[in-house]
């Protein structure tokens, strides 16, 4: 059998660090998918194609028998011409199974391919396919999406949000495979650490976290926003960001002008393995999401387990993920002023961060005994898709 991955990420640093037939994968962080997936298919040759922006140029790499390519993409113009070449090393390589993560021109381009080659052809779904308030454009892909991802022999799904958008654009249950990420390195790092977990006490400093990327689209601003009256009036409360991204330098440009360097922090990109050490001295994490784009966040996966509340938008995967003060506090989407609330009433009650906090350990629980991995899904795909024999995507 010859494979195919279309993802995020860049395929030839991950394949150059743990090389064609990884014996150990991270359960969590992204390396976890491309290396799960190269487990999985064993010796089979394969294809690893990703897209990522700012390379100076193309990459490529071929050990043992696996292939990657990263292709630059900085927009949406250069991946319709990206897809194109894509097409054309799908056709070549002639692949028996397909699975793409991307969407638009790319998931477009390898469903093409797979019609013209026969090929069996997966989607794997990892963030929302439409959102309320899109813009015509982003409609108009998510309507060609849907007409392509109804057409996959199989889907796999992170996280029950991303399933129901399968379910609300039709796609068939039985095609549907959902599944969650393991955090047991995050766990492990966690508990090696001596850092006190206990609730701040009476004069100790409290600490509000963000984690993910340092993106407009993230809400960070909308985060600093909220915090700044909350810094300024009270000496004993922190501000930190965990993560990097393009809107670094603007962020902390914002801090300098509001005269608030010295009570917020930047880590910078940290090893995922090391979140859970980093969060320990978190009072409560908030999530400010502005877009929606979200599939199924790590950030809340990840606060859950280690019992810490968290804040969200009452938007996109956070409602499928936080039951509003029960383990964690759902704001008003894009409100400032109702976020800011939020966490001034959770930095000031320490029964309700107590509350939030046990509730999220419950759930955690919950969530990892009914838990499906990456690696488990493939494993239900590709005997789903060896069961049907030479039998391609399902007909138009």
């Amino acid at each position: 059998m010859r494979y195919a991955y279309i993802k995020s990420g860049n395929v030839v640093e991950e394949l150059r660090r743990f090389g064609p037939a990884p014996q150990n994968v991270a359960p969590g962080g992204p390396e976890t998918f491309s290396g799960t997936f190269l487990q999985r298919i064993g010796d089979s040759p394969a294809l690893l194609v990703s897209l990522v922006q700012g390379i100076p140029t193309d990459q490529s790499l071929n050990v043992g028998s696996v292939e990657a390519r990263t292709f630059r993409c900085d927009n949406m113009l250069m991946e319709a011409f990206v897809a194109a070449r894509i097409f054309a090393r799908l056709i070549v390589f002639r692949p028996q199974i397909v699975i793409c993560v991307r969407d638009g021109w790319t998931l477009w381009a390898a469903f093409l391919a797979c019609r013209l080659s026969r090929a069996k052809f997966v989607h794997s779904r990892q963030r929302a396919i439409f959102v309320p308030g899109d813009s015509w454009r982003r409609r108009l892909i998510a309507r060609i999406d849907g007409f392509v991802i109804r057409r996959a022999a199989s889907v796999v799904c992170h996280g029950p949000f991303t399933h129901q958008q399968l379910r609300d654009i039709r796609v068939p249950e039985s095609r549907i495979v959902e599944f969650d990420i393991l955090l047991d390195d995050v766990l492990s790092e966690m508990r090696q650490s001596s850092t006190d977990t206990r609730d701040p006490a009476e004069g100790q400093r409290r600490r509000v976290f963000f984690l993910g990327r340092i993106e407009a689209s993230k809400g960070v601003f909308d985060l600093l926003d909220a915090c700044i009256p909350i810094l300024k009036a009270r000496g004993d409360v922190d501000l930190v960001y965990v993560g990097g991204g393009r809107a670094t330098s603007a962020l902390q440009e914002s801090v300098h002008k509001a005269g608030l360097t010295s009570r917020v922090e930047f880590t910078g990109r940290i090893p995922h393995s090391q979140i859970g050490v980093r969060l320990r001295s978190a009072t409560l994490l908030v999530a400010p999401t502005r877009h929606g784009l979200e599939g199924w966040p790590m950030v809340g996966l990840e606060g859950q387990a280690i019992g810490l509340p968290i804040i969200g938008p009452a938007a996109g995967p956070f409602p499928f993920m936080i039951r509003d003060g029960i383990d964690g506090l759902l704001f008003e989407v894009n409100s400032v002023a109702d976020l800011r609330r939020k966490i001034e009433s959770t930095l000031d009650d320490s029964d309700l961060r107590r509350r939030l906090s046990l509730g999220a350990l419950a759930t955690a629980d919950r969530r990892a005994r009914l838990l499906r991995s990456f690696g488990e899904a493939l494993d239900e795909v590709f005997a789903r898709l060896s069961d049907r024999g030479s039998v391609g995507s399902p007909s138009v």
